[in-house]
């Protein structure tokens, strides 16, 4: 009932048997266009987690769980993406050596791989790091992705005045957008605070309130009051109204506008 197309950057949550109630029938109030087409996202993950190629596998999706292939089976240990560090032992199903290639974000600047506990060399942003041998059983890969903030500034005159180092921008730690609820905050929120990316920490919090949030981090703001944030998926679960566009003092002047897809080369779903 909450799939729908209806999720501002700034706003409030309201199901689709709300906003597109016109679609629904006489006893099926909740059936609609999103609810239907909401599931087709976990059959979808098939197409794209895991890939082949001529000499090998390109893996795309990092989570938790195990993907079996003619090739291999790998099984991943993380809590990606609430955190960067992903584990992935590789059991080969035969002695003929592949390439595993590893997706490595746009947004990673700084991405660790190891092998068998020793690094890998000339890792890049947005591309794939490939891994080429006679794999052994219990081979491990570990990768840490670089989840330093990020930002995506929003690029308008008002914001943009010269006079000022406050603009509004999308905060991301790794590939999560996150959000400003109200329903997270110790005080009053009526203004948004004022973020500093020269000090921008983002840590772990807890909250054992009703609705907890997927993801909430805490941080300091420019003028020293505790600030949290919560991941975008779980902002206005309260019902309150949550801001992606937050004022961020000396953000970089441009967006940092993600490059076009690496295409793996010959890849086919897997």
């Amino acid at each position: 009932r909450w799939v729908t197309y209806n999720t501002p950057m700034a706003g409030e949550r309201q199901a689709s048997a709300h906003t597109i109630v016109f679609q629904s029938r006489a006893g099926t109030p909740e059936l609609n266009c999103c609810s239907v087409n909401g599931p087709r996202a976990l059959g979808l993950l098939c197409e794209w987690a895991i890939m082949r190629r001529s000499d090998g596998l390109v893996v795309n999706y990092y989570g938790p769980g195990t993907i079996k292939t003619p090739d291999a089976v790998l099984t991943q240990t993380t809590d990606y993406p609430r955190e960067g560090r992903v584990d992935i032992t590789v059991t080969p199903r035969s002695k003929q050596p592949f390439t595993l290639a590893l997706r490595i974000p746009y947004w990673s600047e700084k991405t660790r791989v190891l092998l068998n506990g020793k690094p890998i060399k000339g890792v890049k942003a947005g591309s794939y790091c490939e891994i080429t041998r006679q794999w052994s059983k219990g081979d491990t890969v570990r990768i840490d992705l670089d989840f330093r903030p990020h930002y995506w500034v929003r690029a308008t005159a008002a914001e943009s005045v010269p006079e000022s180092n406050v603009r509004r921008a999308s905060v991301y730690r790794g590939p999560l957008l996150l959000a400003y609820d109200p329903h997270y905050q110790s005080g009053d929120s009526a203004e948004l605070p004022v973020l500093d990316d020269t000090t921008l920490k983002l840590r772990r919090a807890t909250d054992r309130r009703w609705l907890q949030p997927w993801l909430l981090l805490e941080t300091m703001a420019a003028d020293g009051s505790k600030v949290h944030l919560c991941d975008f998926a779980s902002a206005g679960m309260a019902g309150t109204a949550y801001e992606t566009w937050l004022p961020v003092a000396n953000a970089p002047t441009s967006a940092k506008a993600p490059p076009s897809r690496p295409a793996p080369p010959r890849a086919r779903a897997g």
